[in-house]
């Protein structure tokens, strides 16, 4: 009896130890298999810095086209600001043919008229005679353009009496034909004749002015 007991007391013993061992050996391997784990999630993140760091290689190239289309861009604009306009004296040397002898033929019809002022400027030359403008020819587009400015004589004696400082609208007569020159000419005619008038029209009034004055005065010197 007591040889039975000692042997089912060693049996339980080693059932208990085998028990333990399984256990053990099933904690060590769980503790293996996290390492594992956070091995290779750590090797993973590994191939990321090599995409990243090749990355910054392809960006000088993607950065160097838009300075390329800056330069681009700036030589474009520097063409046309360094474009220079021509003078209304180098646009006259290129005029032919027709275009410069109705330009001649206007010039030679203004300065024909006494005490007529020739301006000259890079864009237009001018005609005034006294301080209204007569014509001022321009040249664009290799076309010869007379502008005046004619206004109404009824209109013109109303700003004169009231010293109205009013500007009257441009008219402009393009020379592209034999009739348009003439009529350029005869608009010059127009316009010296009413500065002439109105310039005559003025020194009447002034007249008047001073002998109203002067009856004035006589009739105050009586009373």
């Amino acid at each position: 009896m007591l040889v039975a007991t000692i042997i089912f007391m060693v049996l339980v013993a080693a059932m208990c130890i085998f028990s333990v061992t399984v256990i053990v050996i099933d904690l060590k391997r769980s503790k293996k298999q996290p390492q594992a784990d956070t091995e290779t999630t750590a090797t993973e993140p590994a191939a990321v810095p090599s995409t990243a760091s090749a990355a910054p290689q392809a960006e000088p190239q993607a950065a160097a086209q838009p300075q390329a289309a800056a330069v681009v861009a700036e030589d474009e604009h520097s063409v046309v600001f360094n474009a220079q306009q021509l003078t209304h004296s180098e646009k006259y040397a290129q005029l032919e043919g027709d275009n410069k002898e109705w330009y001649d033929r206007i010039v030679t019809h203004v300065c024909a008229v006494k005490g007529i002022k020739r301006k000259l400027s890079d864009r237009y030359e001018e005609f005034r005679l006294f301080t209204k403008r007569i014509v001022r020819l321009t040249i664009k587009k290799g076309i010869v353009q007379c502008e005046y400015s004619l206004g109404n004589d009824e209109l013109n004696r109303f700003m004169s009496g009231s010293r109205l400082a009013v500007k009257h609208s441009t008219t402009v007569i393009k020379l592209v034909s034999e009739k348009e020159t003439v009529a350029a000419e005869n608009a010059i005619d127009i316009a010296v004749a009413a500065v002439l008038r109105e310039r005559a029209e003025r020194h009447q009034r002034d007249l008047e002015r001073r002998r109203e004055a002067r009856r004035r005065a006589a009739s105050s010197a009586d009373n």
